[in-house]
Protein backbone atom coordinates (compact mmCIF):
# COMPACT_ATOMS: atom_id res chain seq x y z
CA UNK A 1 0.00 0.00 0.00
CA UNK A 2 1.49 3.31 -1.04
CA UNK A 3 0.47 6.93 0.33
CA UNK A 4 1.03 10.20 -0.54
CA UNK A 5 0.46 13.51 0.58
CA UNK A 6 -1.85 15.89 -1.39
CA UNK A 7 -0.12 19.24 -2.63
CA UNK A 8 -1.80 21.55 -0.38
CA UNK A 9 -0.55 19.23 2.47
CA UNK A 10 2.41 19.89 4.79
CA UNK A 11 2.40 16.32 6.79
CA UNK A 12 3.31 13.30 5.25
CA UNK A 13 1.51 9.91 5.79
CA UNK A 14 2.93 9.11 8.97
CA UNK A 15 1.10 12.60 10.72
CA UNK A 16 -1.78 12.33 8.84
CA UNK A 17 -5.12 13.16 10.14
CA UNK A 18 -6.26 9.43 10.32
CA UNK A 19 -10.14 11.26 10.62
CA UNK A 20 -9.97 12.62 7.47
CA UNK A 21 -11.30 10.32 5.28
CA UNK A 22 -11.18 12.02 2.45
CA UNK A 23 -7.27 12.11 2.32
CA UNK A 24 -7.52 8.17 3.00
CA UNK A 25 -9.49 8.01 -0.29
CA UNK A 26 -7.77 10.22 -2.50
CA UNK A 27 -4.13 9.47 -1.73
CA UNK A 28 -3.93 5.65 -1.10
CA UNK A 29 -2.72 3.27 -3.93
CA UNK A 30 -2.00 0.03 -4.19
CA UNK A 31 0.59 -1.82 -6.09
CA UNK A 32 0.06 -4.99 -7.70
CA UNK A 33 3.08 -6.93 -8.58
CA UNK A 34 2.42 -9.80 -10.68
CA UNK A 35 5.36 -12.27 -11.45
CA UNK A 36 4.54 -14.22 -14.42
CA UNK A 37 6.81 -16.89 -14.77
CA UNK A 38 9.91 -15.24 -14.22
CA UNK A 39 9.20 -12.52 -11.73
CA UNK A 40 11.70 -12.06 -8.21
CA UNK A 41 11.26 -9.90 -5.54
CA UNK A 42 14.72 -9.81 -3.79
CA UNK A 43 16.51 -7.56 -1.58
CA UNK A 44 20.49 -7.15 -0.91
CA UNK A 45 19.99 -10.09 1.89
CA UNK A 46 18.08 -12.39 -0.79
CA UNK A 47 18.08 -13.16 -3.88
CA UNK A 48 15.47 -15.95 -4.69
CA UNK A 49 16.34 -18.73 -6.75
CA UNK A 50 14.15 -20.33 -9.83
CA UNK A 51 14.33 -23.74 -11.12
CA UNK A 52 14.16 -21.98 -15.01
CA UNK A 53 16.83 -19.39 -14.44
CA UNK A 54 20.42 -19.39 -13.54
CA UNK A 55 21.04 -18.30 -9.87
CA UNK A 56 21.20 -14.56 -9.71
CA UNK A 57 24.78 -13.61 -7.46
CA UNK A 58 24.59 -9.81 -7.81
CA UNK A 59 21.97 -7.19 -6.43
CA UNK A 60 20.18 -6.12 -7.92
CA UNK A 61 19.20 -9.04 -10.15
CA UNK A 62 19.49 -8.51 -14.18
CA UNK A 63 16.28 -7.31 -15.86
CA UNK A 64 15.35 -5.19 -13.08
CA UNK A 65 12.52 -3.41 -13.90
CA UNK A 66 11.55 -1.88 -10.60
CA UNK A 67 13.18 -0.43 -7.35
CA UNK A 68 11.47 0.58 -4.14
CA UNK A 69 13.10 2.45 -1.37
CA UNK A 70 11.81 3.29 2.16
CA UNK A 71 14.32 4.51 4.23
CA UNK A 72 17.34 1.92 4.51
CA UNK A 73 15.40 -0.40 2.58
CA UNK A 74 15.13 -1.16 -0.61
CA UNK A 75 13.52 -4.20 -2.73
CA UNK A 76 13.84 -4.99 -6.64
CA UNK A 77 11.24 -6.15 -8.87
CA UNK A 78 12.57 -7.86 -11.63
CA UNK A 79 11.36 -10.59 -14.58
CA UNK A 80 13.37 -11.55 -17.06
CA UNK A 81 10.97 -13.40 -19.81
CA UNK A 82 8.97 -10.17 -19.23
CA UNK A 83 5.51 -12.20 -18.64
CA UNK A 84 4.62 -9.66 -15.33
CA UNK A 85 3.37 -6.84 -14.82
CA UNK A 86 3.29 -3.83 -12.31
CA UNK A 87 0.29 -1.80 -11.73
CA UNK A 88 -0.77 1.22 -9.58
CA UNK A 89 -4.73 1.47 -8.26
CA UNK A 90 -6.84 3.19 -6.25
CA UNK A 91 -8.74 0.19 -4.75
CA UNK A 92 -8.14 -3.61 -4.30
CA UNK A 93 -11.47 -4.69 -7.04
CA UNK A 94 -8.92 -6.94 -8.65
CA UNK A 95 -9.01 -9.52 -5.86
CA UNK A 96 -13.06 -9.95 -6.01
CA UNK A 97 -12.24 -11.28 -9.82
CA UNK A 98 -10.40 -14.26 -8.22
CA UNK A 99 -11.80 -17.74 -7.37
CA UNK A 100 -10.84 -18.81 -3.83
CA UNK A 101 -7.06 -18.91 -3.10
CA UNK A 102 -5.82 -22.47 -3.04
CA UNK A 103 -3.32 -22.30 0.23
CA UNK A 104 -5.53 -19.65 2.46
CA UNK A 105 -9.37 -20.17 1.74
CA UNK A 106 -9.39 -23.93 0.86
CA UNK A 107 -10.15 -25.23 3.57
CA UNK A 108 -13.21 -23.85 5.74
CA UNK A 109 -14.35 -24.33 9.44
CA UNK A 110 -16.60 -27.71 9.57
CA UNK A 111 -20.09 -26.67 11.14
CA UNK A 112 -20.92 -30.14 11.25
CA UNK A 113 -17.74 -31.33 13.20
CA UNK A 114 -18.45 -31.29 17.27
CA UNK A 115 -15.07 -30.55 19.10
CA UNK A 116 -14.41 -30.47 22.54
CA UNK A 117 -13.07 -26.87 24.24
CA UNK A 118 -9.57 -25.89 23.20
CA UNK A 119 -9.36 -28.94 20.63
CA UNK A 120 -8.61 -27.32 16.87
CA UNK A 121 -11.47 -26.19 14.92
CA UNK A 122 -12.03 -29.01 12.68
CA UNK A 123 -12.01 -27.65 8.72
CA UNK A 124 -13.14 -29.54 5.59
CA UNK A 125 -12.64 -28.62 1.82
CA UNK A 126 -14.83 -25.78 0.60
CA UNK A 127 -18.16 -27.62 -1.08
CA UNK A 128 -18.12 -25.28 -3.85
CA UNK A 129 -14.64 -25.83 -4.98
CA UNK A 130 -15.40 -29.66 -4.87
CA UNK A 131 -18.21 -28.62 -7.12
CA UNK A 132 -16.21 -27.18 -9.60
CA UNK A 133 -13.51 -29.44 -9.54
CA UNK A 134 -15.82 -32.52 -10.19
CA UNK A 135 -17.95 -33.83 -13.23
CA UNK A 136 -16.20 -31.56 -15.29
CA UNK A 137 -15.64 -32.20 -19.63
CA UNK A 138 -12.39 -30.01 -19.41
CA UNK A 139 -9.62 -31.68 -18.43
CA UNK A 140 -8.34 -31.24 -14.76
CA UNK A 141 -4.87 -29.58 -15.26
CA UNK A 142 -7.22 -26.73 -17.29
CA UNK A 143 -9.53 -26.71 -14.76
CA UNK A 144 -6.61 -26.10 -11.71
CA UNK A 145 -4.26 -23.45 -13.73
CA UNK A 146 -7.81 -20.73 -14.23
CA UNK A 147 -7.69 -17.82 -11.95
CA UNK A 148 -11.39 -15.79 -11.95
CA UNK A 149 -14.75 -16.23 -11.67
CA UNK A 150 -15.56 -15.19 -15.15
CA UNK A 151 -13.72 -18.51 -16.55
CA UNK A 152 -14.94 -20.64 -14.04
CA UNK A 153 -12.30 -21.18 -12.24
CA UNK A 154 -12.53 -23.50 -9.16
CA UNK A 155 -9.37 -21.80 -7.01
CA UNK A 156 -6.82 -19.54 -7.86
CA UNK A 157 -2.77 -19.35 -7.24
CA UNK A 158 -1.65 -22.62 -9.07
CA UNK A 159 0.51 -22.51 -11.12
CA UNK A 160 2.14 -25.18 -13.53
CA UNK A 161 4.26 -26.44 -11.44
CA UNK A 162 2.06 -26.82 -8.61
CA UNK A 163 -0.48 -28.57 -10.86
CA UNK A 164 2.22 -30.54 -12.62
CA UNK A 165 3.04 -32.14 -8.51
CA UNK A 166 -0.84 -32.62 -7.34
CA UNK A 167 -1.71 -34.49 -10.58
CA UNK A 168 1.76 -36.64 -9.97
CA UNK A 169 1.10 -37.19 -6.50
CA UNK A 170 -2.62 -37.95 -7.39
CA UNK A 171 -1.65 -40.12 -9.79
CA UNK A 172 -3.76 -38.29 -12.37
CA UNK A 173 -3.58 -37.55 -15.81
CA UNK A 174 -3.70 -34.16 -16.79
CA UNK A 175 -6.59 -34.42 -19.24
CA UNK A 176 -8.70 -36.72 -17.14
CA UNK A 177 -12.41 -35.44 -17.47
CA UNK A 178 -15.15 -36.06 -14.88
CA UNK A 179 -13.77 -36.41 -11.86
CA UNK A 180 -15.65 -38.14 -9.11
CA UNK A 181 -16.28 -36.40 -5.57
CA UNK A 182 -13.60 -39.19 -3.77
CA UNK A 183 -11.40 -38.02 -6.80
CA UNK A 184 -12.00 -34.46 -6.79
CA UNK A 185 -12.18 -34.22 -2.47
CA UNK A 186 -8.66 -36.36 -2.58
CA UNK A 187 -6.94 -33.73 -5.15
CA UNK A 188 -7.82 -30.62 -3.37
CA UNK A 189 -6.36 -32.21 0.17
CA UNK A 190 -3.00 -32.76 -1.75
CA UNK A 191 -2.60 -29.25 -3.57
CA UNK A 192 -3.64 -27.49 -0.34
CA UNK A 193 -1.24 -30.13 1.30
CA UNK A 194 1.49 -29.25 -0.80
CA UNK A 195 1.33 -25.06 -0.63
CA UNK A 196 1.61 -25.85 2.84
CA UNK A 197 4.77 -27.18 2.20
CA UNK A 198 5.87 -24.51 -0.07
CA UNK A 199 5.06 -22.05 1.58
CA UNK A 200 7.08 -23.53 5.07
CA UNK A 201 10.27 -23.94 2.26
CA UNK A 202 10.18 -20.36 1.02
CA UNK A 203 12.87 -18.78 3.97
CA UNK A 204 15.38 -21.67 1.84
CA UNK A 205 14.61 -24.91 3.11
CA UNK A 206 14.40 -27.83 0.38
CA UNK A 207 11.19 -29.34 -0.89
CA UNK A 208 11.01 -33.06 -0.01
CA UNK A 209 13.10 -35.27 -2.23
CA UNK A 210 10.38 -37.26 -3.88
CA UNK A 211 8.58 -34.56 -5.30
CA UNK A 212 8.17 -34.25 -9.18
CA UNK A 213 9.35 -30.52 -8.54
CA UNK A 214 13.33 -31.75 -8.80
CA UNK A 215 13.11 -33.45 -11.87
CA UNK A 216 10.42 -31.81 -13.87
CA UNK A 217 12.95 -28.82 -15.50
CA UNK A 218 15.20 -32.15 -16.08
CA UNK A 219 16.09 -32.09 -20.60
CA UNK A 220 16.35 -35.37 -21.75
CA UNK A 221 15.05 -38.82 -22.95
CA UNK A 222 16.00 -40.66 -20.05
CA UNK A 223 15.07 -38.28 -17.38
CA UNK A 224 13.41 -40.14 -14.17
CA UNK A 225 11.44 -39.70 -10.81
CA UNK A 226 12.77 -40.24 -7.53
CA UNK A 227 11.71 -43.65 -7.79
CA UNK A 228 13.29 -44.42 -11.20
CA UNK A 229 10.15 -43.94 -13.12
CA UNK A 230 10.50 -42.42 -16.68
CA UNK A 231 8.81 -38.34 -17.01
CA UNK A 232 7.34 -37.87 -20.33
CA UNK A 233 6.17 -34.18 -21.15
CA UNK A 234 3.03 -33.47 -23.42
CA UNK A 235 0.91 -30.37 -23.57
CA UNK A 236 -2.26 -30.47 -21.36
CA UNK A 237 -3.93 -26.83 -20.58
CA UNK A 238 -2.03 -24.84 -23.00
CA UNK A 239 0.91 -25.42 -21.29
CA UNK A 240 3.99 -27.93 -21.11
CA UNK A 241 3.10 -31.22 -17.97
CA UNK A 242 5.53 -33.06 -17.11
CA UNK A 243 3.85 -36.63 -15.88
CA UNK A 244 4.97 -39.96 -15.07
CA UNK A 245 2.95 -41.91 -17.67
CA UNK A 246 3.11 -45.30 -15.79
CA UNK A 247 0.97 -44.09 -12.67
CA UNK A 248 -0.72 -41.31 -14.62
CA UNK A 249 -3.02 -43.01 -16.81
CA UNK A 250 -5.92 -41.44 -18.85
CA UNK A 251 -9.15 -42.94 -17.96
CA UNK A 252 -10.71 -42.73 -21.08
CA UNK A 253 -13.84 -44.52 -19.76
CA UNK A 254 -14.78 -42.48 -17.15
CA UNK A 255 -18.01 -41.30 -18.05
CA UNK A 256 -20.15 -37.52 -15.88
CA UNK A 257 -22.34 -39.38 -13.47
CA UNK A 258 -26.07 -39.33 -13.28
CA UNK A 259 -26.92 -36.74 -11.02
CA UNK A 260 -30.93 -36.67 -9.61
CA UNK A 261 -32.51 -33.95 -11.75
CA UNK A 262 -34.91 -31.76 -9.67
CA UNK A 263 -38.86 -32.24 -10.26
CA UNK A 264 -40.57 -30.22 -12.50
CA UNK A 265 -42.26 -27.52 -10.86
CA UNK A 266 -45.98 -27.73 -11.33
CA UNK A 267 -48.36 -24.84 -12.64
CA UNK A 268 -51.11 -23.34 -11.31
CA UNK A 269 -54.01 -22.84 -13.02
CA UNK A 270 -57.23 -20.77 -11.67
CA UNK A 271 -59.99 -21.02 -14.36
CA UNK A 272 -62.93 -18.80 -14.63
CA UNK A 273 -66.57 -19.36 -16.08
CA UNK A 274 -65.38 -17.26 -19.41
CA UNK A 275 -62.21 -19.31 -19.43
CA UNK A 276 -61.63 -21.05 -22.78
CA UNK A 277 -60.09 -24.15 -20.51
CA UNK A 278 -63.18 -25.25 -18.67
CA UNK A 279 -63.97 -27.97 -20.25
CA UNK A 280 -62.29 -31.02 -18.58
CA UNK A 281 -60.75 -29.35 -15.95
CA UNK A 282 -61.90 -28.24 -12.27
CA UNK A 283 -60.74 -25.04 -10.85
CA UNK A 284 -57.67 -24.75 -8.95
CA UNK A 285 -56.66 -28.01 -10.21
CA UNK A 286 -52.56 -28.78 -10.32
CA UNK A 287 -51.43 -29.63 -13.07
CA UNK A 288 -47.88 -30.38 -14.53
CA UNK A 289 -46.90 -29.49 -18.31
CA UNK A 290 -48.00 -32.77 -19.90
CA UNK A 291 -51.74 -32.46 -18.51
CA UNK A 292 -52.06 -29.01 -19.24
CA UNK A 293 -50.45 -29.90 -23.13
CA UNK A 294 -53.00 -32.72 -23.09
CA UNK A 295 -55.80 -30.69 -21.73
CA UNK A 296 -55.27 -28.27 -24.47
CA UNK A 297 -55.60 -30.08 -27.43
CA UNK A 298 -59.60 -30.91 -26.27
CA UNK A 299 -62.27 -29.52 -28.41
CA UNK A 300 -64.06 -27.14 -25.83
CA UNK A 301 -68.17 -26.94 -26.55
CA UNK A 302 -69.59 -24.47 -25.84
CA UNK A 303 -73.12 -22.16 -25.71
CA UNK A 304 -73.40 -19.19 -28.24
CA UNK A 305 -73.69 -16.12 -27.07
CA UNK A 306 -77.22 -15.77 -27.86
CA UNK A 307 -77.92 -18.40 -25.56
CA UNK A 308 -80.69 -20.08 -27.65
CA UNK A 309 -79.38 -23.41 -28.12
CA UNK A 310 -76.71 -23.11 -30.81
CA UNK A 311 -73.62 -24.57 -30.66
CA UNK A 312 -70.17 -23.42 -31.68
CA UNK A 313 -66.68 -24.60 -30.92
CA UNK A 314 -63.65 -23.36 -28.97
CA UNK A 315 -60.39 -22.70 -29.88
CA UNK A 316 -58.07 -25.51 -29.38
CA UNK A 317 -55.12 -23.70 -27.82
CA UNK A 318 -53.25 -24.87 -31.04
CA UNK A 319 -55.59 -23.99 -33.67
CA UNK A 320 -58.86 -22.57 -34.53
CA UNK A 321 -59.90 -25.59 -36.40
CA UNK A 322 -61.73 -28.05 -33.94
CA UNK A 323 -60.02 -30.97 -33.14
CA UNK A 324 -62.41 -34.54 -34.19
CA UNK A 325 -63.02 -36.50 -31.36
CA UNK A 326 -61.70 -39.77 -32.77
CA UNK A 327 -57.94 -37.50 -33.29
CA UNK A 328 -58.35 -35.94 -29.93
CA UNK A 329 -59.02 -39.15 -27.47
CA UNK A 330 -61.65 -36.90 -25.56
CA UNK A 331 -65.47 -37.36 -25.75
CA UNK A 332 -67.11 -34.63 -27.35
CA UNK A 333 -69.10 -33.34 -24.23
CA UNK A 334 -73.08 -32.10 -24.72
CA UNK A 335 -73.53 -28.50 -24.63
CA UNK A 336 -75.37 -27.85 -21.22
CA UNK A 337 -77.91 -24.65 -21.28
CA UNK A 338 -79.45 -22.74 -18.14
CA UNK A 339 -82.76 -24.11 -17.55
Amino acid sequence: VLTTKNKNDQTNSAGADKNNSSYIDNDTRYLFLHMGMTGLISNPQRIPKLQELADATEYPPKHTHLKLQSGTNEACYSDQRKFGHVLLKDSMDDFDELAPDAWTELMVNDPGHHQKQHQQQHTSINPEVVRKVMGQSKGIKAILLQQKHNDNAAVSGVGNWVADEVLYQSKMHPDQKYLTKEQAEDLLQKLHGILEIAVQCVEGDSFPKEWLFHYRWSQGKNVKDAFGRTITKLKSGQRTSAIVSSIQKLIKSQKPSKVEKPPKEKQSLTLTPDSDETSGINSNQMLDSKSLSRKRKMVIISPAGSGMGEETCGQTGLSKNPIPPAKSGVRRRSPRFPS
